[in-house]
């Protein structure tokens, strides 16, 4: 058994060998796979840009963003984010509630990665969408639901610092918003 995440970026490793080898994807109930890109590097080749080794998600962050969707890290923590999990080395968790695309997720893990995150960030299944107001976006996500995820996510990694949406939405985005009042 290799790699026992469900990663949507996973780099590993196997011993050097000349022979063939093969992957099989088991597990205990057929499960959806979707198997986009895979790339094999020579010992001491593999390229920086497409092997990230993850870590597991923080078991204690020292800070940890709440977003909307992916691309709000970035564009309103920019700063924060490789300050203190780049040149500091702090253990930084960013969750996302909205990511339904997998060329988005793709873009997340390899903006977070040049950040200096290394803590496989937490991704969240909800529908991304404009709504009119707030409430539209609580009925998107479901109020409960979206307290319970994110208390639920506090609870687990336990972060010193939590940064996340501003009060006004940025610019007035509702489920900014929403990530914001709850």
């Amino acid at each position: 058994r290799v790699a026992d995440t469900d990663y949507a970026q996973r780099y590993v490793s196997f011993p050097p060998q000349s022979r063939p080898f093969r992957l099989v994807f088991a597990g205990e109930k057929p499960a959806p796979l979707s198997l986009r890109e895979v790339y094999l590097f020579a010992e001491g080749q593999a390229d920086p840009a497409l092997a990230h080794d993850w870590q597991a998600p923080c078991d204690k962050a020292d800070m940890m963003t709440i977003v909307a969707h992916p691309d709000d890290e970035l564009l309103w923590f920019g700063g924060a984010l490789p300050t203190y999990a780049g040149e500091r080395g702090m253990a930084v968790q960013v969750m996302y509630m909205a990511c339904n695309s997998y060329l988005r997720r793709l873009e997340l893990l390899c903006g977070l990665w040049e950040c200096g995150v290394r803590s496989y960030p937490d991704i969240g299944t909800f529908s991304d969408g404009r709504n009119n107001d707030m409430n539209g976006a609580y009925a998107r996500w479901g109020r409960e639901n979206t307290y319970t995820r994110i208390v639920r996510a506090i609870r687990r990694y336990q972060p010193e610092v939590i940064l996340t949406q501003d009060v006004k939405g940025e610019y007035g985005h509702t489920q900014h918003l929403v990530v914001s009042d709850a």
